[in-house]
C-alpha cells in the first residue's frame, strides 16, 4: 500500500519498534524508515542498525543540544539520515532546534504556527523555507503586545 504513493519517508511506522519487525517492513518498503518516539538516546540509533534509514530528533525529548549533536554523529556514522521535530512548543523550542537545521536532511519545526497565543516570536515558515528573524542568541524574542 505504501508503495503505491510517492512518499519521501515513513516515520515511526510500528506501533511498538523492534528492529527485527522493522527489517522485514524496511525489505518491503521503497521508502525510508525513520524512527520517532522510539530514539531518545545515543544507544538507540545503535539498537536500530540494519532496521531503519535516519531519526527524527526533538530536542525536548533527547535533553537538549548537546545530545542532538552526539546523536547526529552517531547516525552519521552508520549511514543515517536526520530528521528535527518538535513537539507542541513555542518558538523558543522552535529557534534552539533551528540552529541545528544545517545538520539536517528534513526540519518540522512548524510547532509554534499551531499556537495562537505564542508569547514568542523567533521564526516563520514561507513556501517550505524556515525564516528566522535576525538577532543575537537562538532568534527567539518575547513578542511585543501591541
Amino acid at each position: 500500500m505504501f508503495n503505491d504513493y510517492k512518499l519521501e519517508l515513513v516515520e515511526q511506522p510500528l506501533a511498538e519498534s523492534r528492529p527485527s519487525d522493522l527489517k522485514m517492513l524496511r525489505k518491503e518498503l521503497k521508502v525510508p524508515i525513520f524512527l520517532d518516539e522510539s530514539i531518545v538516546e545515543v544507544q538507540d540509533v545503535y539498537k536500530y542498525l540494519g532496521a531503519i534509514d535516519g531519526i527524527n530528533i526533538k530536542l525536548q525529548r533527547v535533553g537538549g543540544i548537546r545530545m542532538a549533536l552526539k546523536m547526529i554523529q552517531a547516525a552519521r556514522s552508520l549511514g543515517m539520515k536526520i530528521m528535527f521535530g518538535c513537539m507542541l512548543e513555542t518558538n523558543i523550542g522552535n529557534c534552539a532546534t533551528a540552529q541545528l537545521g544545517g545538520f539536517a536532511d528534513f526540519l518540522d519545526l512548524d510547532s509554534s504556527m499551531l499556537l495562537s497565543d505564542d508569547p514568542f516570536e523567533g521564526l516563520s515558515i514561507d513556501r517550505g523555507r524556515i525564516i528566522m528573524l535576525a538577532g543575537k542568541g537562538i532568534g527567539a524574542r518575547r513578542r511585543q503586545v501591541v
